[in-house]
């Protein structure tokens, strides 16, 4: 999987769900057959994966969660660059 194209397209189709746009989302990385699907319910949204469901988080714990994991992946990439 392109992993940095991957995160860009994870966060991008996230936005209209965070921004209460859109009540379903659905990601697959690039270069890949591995697909999340995000749908927001009464108890948060949903995430749900190939073999089912993955986790259900608030909006703000999803949100913080991707980023923190996208910043980290910035950081070791800025680690190992020339």
């Amino acid at each position: 999987m392109m992993i940095y194209l991957s995160v860009t397209l994870l966060l991008d189709n996230l936005r209209p769900l965070l921004k209460c746009q859109a009540k379903t989302v659905s990601f697959v990385g690039i270069d890949t057959l591995f697909g999340l699907m995000f749908r927001v319910t009464r108890k948060g949204v949903s995430a749900t994966g190939p073999s089912g469901p993955v986790a259900v988080l608030s909006p703000g714990a999803l949100a913080e969660s991707v980023l923190l994991a996208a910043e980290e992946l910035a950081g070791d990439f800025r680690a190992v660059a020339p």
